[in-house]
């Protein structure tokens, strides 16, 4: 029972700490192939089918020929993923192969494996891995290998396709593929978009394209076929990759970026963790010097996305384009200067001067969706530098009504939610960031304390100088020499 409480006590309290997870913001993706297989740097299915859709998400493509070796450190750390496109099932120290990609799942790169896994089989002893070994790697992509091969199409048949995923250029079809290994899925979040059933086995069907946190696996054959000498390509490669390395968000998570340097920030962040926190939202928190190497997608995975940012230096604004562009929610919880991103703040120029303002006046509908208002005269605040488009909304001003003190904007697709001074560094206005958050979503949903209050009616006892059965003396004397006893 003792450790129960301590468990159910740790997840109360770290329930949402996903933010801890390392940062693998880098702008190189690791490409492998095999030399032995006939493949050289300008000559594999990679370069040949990957190199334009990664390019044009902002990649920078590393090759390198598994036959030579292990990549060292100096290649892996400035990878974000590692793919591999093998055309045969062997290589050399098989094993310590599957050891690297252990070591890139750990670090928190992704793992992409398309058409062959190509290290079944130890190229120099022989020996076929065993599966325990194999499984042990694998099960990190969500599946497992059981074998059971076969190339008789008629005992095989699709049980589930996502056309849109794996009929890119042409039908699957699957008396032409006609291969078969048994597939296990071991991750309850697995995304399956093609499966296989073998009509001669009782087990279920096996999941041959698939992706999942830590990467994505696509079986030989399902991928492209060759007609009249021309490739069909069958996997939306550009759709996997970025359902892999970018996947759309399935529950509420929100991004938050900040500078790690600035002592205002510290603190904001601080109180937003907070609450956040307390309130069972998961978020991730993207400090500056990640900045630099993420690309235009990297916010796409996210529901909402937070700035606590007092400039935009080293921010690439095409990121909230391309972000607001798919109709994401962004809050900006810090005043600053914003240069290069104030098209996507809802801010149309800058102020010359910065003057101090008093109290504020917030506009019924923001806080809980209610036709609440909430003033304060007497509270002193500093605004930022921005001044808001004539098309935004104001939400809130200072107690004059002249400076705007919270605006919201559509921009692209998005909403923008901009606060316009420097007080959350205080901890009273910490449900301010909650409710932005919320606000700002399609729907917002929040943890609250299961408290109850319960009133006592005339308590303390009124006393009247009488007697009350059962007791045989006046109740004042009975309460003062025996209930209470003063």
């Amino acid at each position: 029972m003792k450790s129960f409480l301590i468990a159910l006590i740790l997840f109360l309290v770290l329930g949402s700490a996903v933010y801890s997870e390392s940062s693998v913001y880098q702008k190189s993706v690791l490409a492998l192939y095999k030399s032995s297989e006939g493949q050289t740097k300008t000559e594999n299915e990679i370069y040949s089918y990957l190199s334009k859709p990664l390019s044009s998400m902002g990649f920078k493509i590393v090759y390198w020929d598994i036959d030579r070796g292990l990549p060292g450190e100096s290649i892996t750390k400035y990878s974000r993923a590692v793919i591999s496109w093998y055309r045969g099932p062997s290589m050399r120290n098989a094993e310590k192969y599957l050891d690297f990609l252990d070591g890139m799942f750990e670090k928190g790169k992704k793992v992409i494996v398309i058409d062959n896994f190509g290290a079944y089989q130890d190229r120099g002893t022989g020996d076929y891995m065993q599966p325990l070994r194999l499984n042990s790697t694998l099960a990190r992509l969500g599946i497992m290998y059981n074998g059971d091969w076969t190339q008789d199409g008629s005992l095989l048949n699709i049980t589930y396709k996502d056309s849109e995923m794996v009929e890119f250029q042409g039908t699957q079809n699957i008396g032409i593929s006609a291969f078969f290994y048994h597939f296990i899925p071991s991750d309850r979040k697995l995304k399956v978009w093609l499966s296989i059933n073998r009509e001669d086995k009782s087990y279920e069907a096996s999941p041959v394209i698939v992706t999942n946190r830590n990467g994505g696996f696509a079986l030989s054959r399902y991928i492209y076929r060759v007609e009249n000498g021309k490739v069909k390509m069958l996997l939306n490669l550009e759709k996997f990759i970025e359902e892999v390395l970018f996947p759309p968000p399935s529950e509420v998570k929100i991004a938050v970026l900040t500078e790690t340097n600035n002592e205002k920030a510290l603190q904001i962040l601080e109180f937003t963790e907070s609450v956040l926190g307390r309130s069972k939202i998961k978020y991730k928190v993207i400090s500056t010097r990640d900045f630099r190497g993420m690309v235009p997608m990297d916010l796409n995975p996210f529901t909402a996305v937070g700035l606590i940012l007092s400039s935009d230096n080293g921010l690439d604004p095409s990121m909230l384009e391309e972000y607001l562009s798919k109709g994401g929610s962004l809050v900006s919880l810090m005043d600053g200067r914003f240069d290069k991103i104030a098209p996507y703040l809802g801010i149309k120029e800058q102020r010359r001067e910065i003057r101090g303002a008093t109290g504020y006046r917030v506009k019924g509908g923001f806080f809980t969706g209610e036709n609440i208002t909430l003033d304060d005269r007497t509270v002193e605040w500093t605004p930022g530098w921005g001044i808001p488009g004539d098309d935004a909304e104001i939400l809130a001003t200072d107690y004059s009504r002249r400076v705007p003190l919270l605006w919201q904007s559509k921009v692209g697709n998005g909403k923008v939610l901009v606060w316009n001074w420097d007080n959350f560094i205080y901890g009273e206005y910490i449900g301010h960031i909650l409710e932005s958050f919320l606000y700002i979503q399609p729907v917002g949903v929040a943890a609250t304390p299961a408290l109850s209050i319960m009133y006592l009616d005339d308590w303390p006892l009124p006393m009247y100088n009488i007697v009350k059965k059962p007791i045989t003396t006046i109740d004042t004397d009975f309460y003062k020499n025996v209930w209470w006893k003063i």
